[in-house]
């Protein structure tokens, strides 16, 4: 499963009444165990007459169903069991099937939340799909979770246009993806006003979303126009601060230059692995000419041409976040 298809299935297995039986197995299939793993460790509970109020899975994790109300103290409990933590468990949880609570043990984070919400929280559970979450999501929880709604819009566009895998609108919309990306974050940060982007489109937008694409649009030709050449747009998108069709002099840079330079260079080493994680595509088309991702070193790549007898060309580096 990719991550958008990660997350619908876990908001189908929360939406049905909660069963001891099922759910820390379909929990595990959800975030990429084979189905023989699954089966085999029913197979192994059944066979050592345990029930399923508790499911051990080594290196993983260790499930156990509480007494109501008791979810947070039933992973203390855990927490302090040397027996059960010689297994190794990346991820303590418990549930009575209205409270849910788990503790990620390598990152020493928990997750306190309702069962009935646990969709809401589905990146927490990421590192059982071999996902891992860079250490600074509790400081910006919005960050993996926004860049896992654009991969789930992805999805979900490709899915009615089938037609649209080819070269040419692949290209077009992974230019809208980087768009939207760079639009919900400068609506968080002083380059839009807050919410202003999300705000502009659910009120100029009708409800059945026919005239979104003319909404949005209007506002990504503001971006790249300066105030004397909007006169034909409507007030909305006027609002808008001109960034995309930012001119620089060779001679002489702005303030809003430096300003905005230093947002996004830090934008792109806290998110762009995680981006490249949950999209792929996505992530390569944010990349300008010249530039490449080194996964294994974690750091983007600008190539500049050799001028040199050597002829070996000249390489710049940028750390990136894990």
């Amino acid at each position: 499963m990719n991550i958008a298809q990660i997350e619908e299935s876990l908001r189908e297995l929360v939406e049905t009444p909660f069963d001891n039986a099922v759910f820390i197995y379909r929990l595990l299939e959800i975030y990429g165990a084979p189905k023989a793993t699954v089966t085999k460790l029913r197979q192994a509970n059944s066979a050592d007459n345990k029930t399923s109020n508790e499911v051990v899975v080594k290196k993983k994790l260790v499930f156990r169903v509480s007494s109501n109300g008791k979810a947070s103290s039933a992973v203390d409990d855990m927490a302090g069991d040397a027996k059960l933590l010689k297994n190794a468990p990346r991820f303590l949880i418990a549930t009575d099937g209205v409270e849910f609570y788990a503790k990620d043990i390598k990152l020493d984070q928990s997750l306190d939340s309702s069962f009935d919400t646990l969709n809401d929280s589905f990146d927490f559970f990421l590192p059982l799909a071999g996902i891992e979450r860079y250490q600074g999501v509790a400081e910006n929880p919005a960050d993996i979770k926004a860049t896992a709604r654009l991969a789930k819009l992805y999805d979900a566009i490709l899915e009615v246009n089938p037609n649209w895998r080819d070269k040419e609108h692949v290209h077009e919309l992974n230019q809208l993806m980087t768009r939207l990306l760079f639009c919900f974050f400068a609506e968080g940060t002083s380059i839009f006003g807050k919410g202003q982007f999300t705000n502009a489109v659910m009120k100029w937008s009708q409800d059945d979303g026919t005239d979104t694409s003319q909404v949005i649009g209007n506002i990504f030709k503001a971006l790249s126009l300066a105030a004397s050449a909007r006169t034909s747009l409507p007030e909305y998108a006027k609002e808008f601060p001109y960034v995309m069709g930012l001119k620089i002099s060779n001679r002489s840079q702005s303030r809003d230059y430096y300003a905005l330079h230093a947002v996004l260079l830090n934008f792109a080493k806290i998110n762009f692995s995680n981006l490249n994680t949950t999209n792929q595509s996505l992530a390569e088309n944010c990349l300008v000419s010249d530039i490449t991702f080194d996964q294994a070193n974690l750091q983007l790549v600008k190539t500049y041409p050799s001028f040199s007898a050597s002829g070996q060309p000249n390489t710049i580096t940028f750390k990136v976040d894990p």
